[in-house]
């Protein structure tokens, strides 16, 4: 699995947007991509828009909010993505890989929305 980290969160990383880690994936058997919405938003890209196009490439999934890499609160627009997720029919693992904006109980407030939502396959909740 390979993950393409932003070139403003790790300067110089050799692998530094999605499609330098579509290019490895087509190149090599049995290589899976990471996305992470963070990484996608800090080089522009919409993490629904490429998993939608890439998502038999796909093996893993990181969520975190930008700018900040804080837990959902609202920066992105986390139910296209979480539709996209769904309409694909995705059981992979979805990681949260954020800093805490607050104390845990109360930045954990969003979680069982989208448990529930990828669990259920249900439509989005607003848009």
């Amino acid at each position: 699995m390979i993950e393409a980290i932003s070139q403003a969160v790790v300067p110089g990383y050799f692998m530094s947007d999605l499609a330098h880690a579509v290019a490895i994936t087509d190149a090599l058997d049995g290589i899976s991509i990471l996305v992470d919405t963070f990484h996608a938003s800090a080089n522009g890209a919409k993490a629904e828009a490429f998993f939608r196009t890439y998502r038999g490439q796909i093996g893993h999934v990181h969520s975190a909010d930008h700018p900040g890499r804080y837990e959902p609160t609202g920066a992105i627009a986390f139910t296209p993505f979480l539709d996209a997720l769904i309409a694909a029919d995705y059981r992979g693992a979805v990681g949260f890989e954020y800093l805490p904006s607050r104390e845990t109980e109360a930045g954990l407030c969003w979680l069982a929305a989208w448990k529930t939502r990828l669990q259920k396959g249900e439509p989005a909740l607003s848009r």
